[in-house]
């Protein structure tokens, strides 16, 4: 986590590259979620159905929206798609830049390194070349995390309709018994999914790495170095959850003192909003930072040949 931190200072301009490039790629998708929304019609600041019967009445709407001008909303589903590909484009180059400077300030810094100036590899230039080098190695991650958090989604509504289902059936107490029983193992999965995400995204910007071998290298990590892994994580979800923490009270406190302006709040929100997700992106880069001193240090072990022990050389 040191050697992390000196990373980041020396390369902080990765944190408001980071940001802006989050910015452009949370516009992408509200733009594409809003294409549909305005082929049929509809004011993007509708207030949503509070009730069953409203939500029939919205849906039937809907339907009959979409049937008068279905080439149109055909043409938005297809906007929407590409613009999703862009986000996608967007968030892979976003990593793959990311990562290649932080594995290039490790690689040069030579080990027990406490000066920030060790590890200060970042220029533009490096980071669009390193986003371009390994793009579609990050896209053939992030797919891969996408289909497997997907497949995860599925069994965890399957769990809620069988929890659901089965109260109506059995006694409440085997209802909660199944839910959850279900829930644990699917929560040690979805956390499971994302640390082996994060470490094998750190093992991408390696010569000879790709899709298998860097998710290859984040179950050896997990399985070696479970209990390192386990706390810079812990300490991460902590961090994300204080920095929620501290800034709350002083939102509530603007909002409350911009009640009575349209444009005070909206400013409060938005700046809060901005504010939030650039501390934010400088513990993402910090996380990074981390994770890929470990994994490096953890390759560089198993790259290494194993000396045969004293039982193997004997006859």
């Amino acid at each position: 986590m040191a050697r992390g931190a000196a990373m980041v200072r020396s390369n902080w301009r990765l944190v408001p590259l980071r940001w802006l490039l989050a910015l452009t790629m949370g516009l992408l998708s509200l733009l594409a979620m809003g294409l549909p929304v305005i082929a049929t019609g509809r004011g993007a600041l509708d207030p949503p159905p509070r009730d069953f019967a409203a939500l029939e009445g919205w849906v039937r709407d809907l339907m009959v929206q979409i049937a008068e001008q279905p080439r149109l909303f055909a043409i938005s589903l297809a906007g929407s798609f590409l613009l999703l590909v862009v986000a996608l484009l967007v968030w892979a180059f976003t990593e793959s830049g990311t990562f290649g400077i932080l594995v290039s300030a490790d690689r040069q810094a030579p080990p027990g390194a406490s000066s920030a100036a060790w590890f200060k590899t970042f220029s533009m230039g490096d980071f669009f070349a390193w986003g371009g080098r390994y793009l579609w190695r990050f896209v053939g991650l992030i797919l891969f995390f996408l289909v497997a958090g997907l497949a995860l989604s599925l069994l965890v509504g399957g769990l809620i309709e069988l929890t659901v289902s089965g109260g109506q059936e059995w006694l409440g107490w085997a209802a909660v018994g199944v839910g959850g029983g279900g829930a644990l193992p699917l929560t040690f999965l979805s956390l499971t999914l994302v640390a082996v995400f994060r470490l094998a995204m750190a093992d991408l910007p390696r010569e000879g790495s790709g899709l298998w071998p860097s998710l290859k290298c984040a179950l050896h990590l997990l399985r070696r170095r479970l209990g390192a892994v386990s706390v810079l994580f812990g300490v991460w979800i902590a961090a994300e959850f204080a920095l929620s923490l501290a800034l709350f009270s002083p939102r509530v406190v603007l909002r409350a003192w911009s009640a009575g302006s349209l444009g005070a709040s909206l400013l409060v929100n938005i700046g809060g909003q901005l504010l939030q997700g650039l501390l934010a992106q400088l513990l993402h880069v910090w996380l990074g930072a981390s994770v890929v001193a470990l994994v490096r240090s953890e390759r560089g072990a198993m790259d290494s040949p194993r000396m045969p022990t004293v039982a193997e050389n004997t006859p």
